[in-house]
């Protein structure tokens, strides 16, 4: 059992995985689920986190991005500064794909796109404010959203498809989401049920996964796409459901 209730998750290359905590700074697990370290000087309350492909933590900050290493050291002071001018505009999801890019999604509508030493690629709007991002295998951008729907979007802000509520949902409040190097989406419900669901790389809706969940927060796979793991935030418990 965590200390504290987790927010999000990410886990790397080596099966190691990083928990976001509420009130509570960060901490790295191996694998096994036993405690490996803290990563010093980061911020509490963090609510999202990515693994990048040379298996660093990138983490959303005071208007910035911050870097750390698998052994919980901040590799940069401030990776990506300044996101933007308006000081009403911060850091509030993250993902990085398999190339290293660095995608954000601000308190806005807007998504930045950066490469992995942070210099900026290019910002769009998307209508909406996005509460989770992930990319898929084909390189697009899963988006949920807080209208309450998730769509597909290419790396230029084109809306790609949007995904259809699952037939057994009362009521469809996606948050979370994580996808698999195996052309697999997974998008978390935290309206009712609470259930994980899955969905084709192209956006085909394909079931649920579990329904064996509380108080769903971040969702993460490992690189193998062998476990999905969810961070339940009143059980204070991470739950690793095999090959899903």
């Amino acid at each position: 059992m965590l200390r504290k209730s987790p927010l999000g998750i990410a886990i790397n290359s080596l099966g190691e995985i990083a928990v976001t905590s509420y009130g509570d700074g960060i901490i790295i697990l191996y694998h096994s689920g036993s405690f490996k370290c803290i990563l010093k000087d980061a911020p509490k309350n963090i609510k999202d986190i990515a693994s990048t492909p040379d298996d660093r933590f990138v983490m959303e900050g005071d208007k910035a991005i911050l870097s750390y290493d698998n052994n919980g050291h901040r590799t940069s002071t401030n990776l990506i500064r300044n996101i933007k001018k308006n000081k009403h505009v911060s850091p509030k999801v993250i993902a990085s794909d398999s190339k290293g890019h660095i995608i954000i999604g601000l308190d806005s509508h807007v998504i930045s796109m950066h490469t992995a030493d942070g210099a900026l690629v290019k910002q769009f709007d998307t209508g909406s404010r996005p509460l989770s991002i992930a990319v898929t295998s084909k390189c697009q951008l899963a988006i949920s959203f807080a209208d309450n729907y998730v769509a597909l979007l290419d790396y230029d802000g084109n809306k790609i498809k949007d995904l259809e509520t699952p037939p057994d949902v009362k009521k469809w409040f996606p948050v979370y989401i994580c996808c698999s190097t195996s052309h697999e989406i997974f998008v978390e419900n935290y309206g009712a049920p609470k259930a994980i669901y899955k969905y084709t790389s192209d956006g085909e809706y394909i079931g649920c996964v579990t329904t064996e969940v509380s108080v769903p927060f971040g969702i993460a796979l490992t690189e193998d796409g062998q476990e999905l793991h969810i961070a339940e935030y009143t059980d204070c418990v991470i739950k690793v459901f095999k090959r899903p």
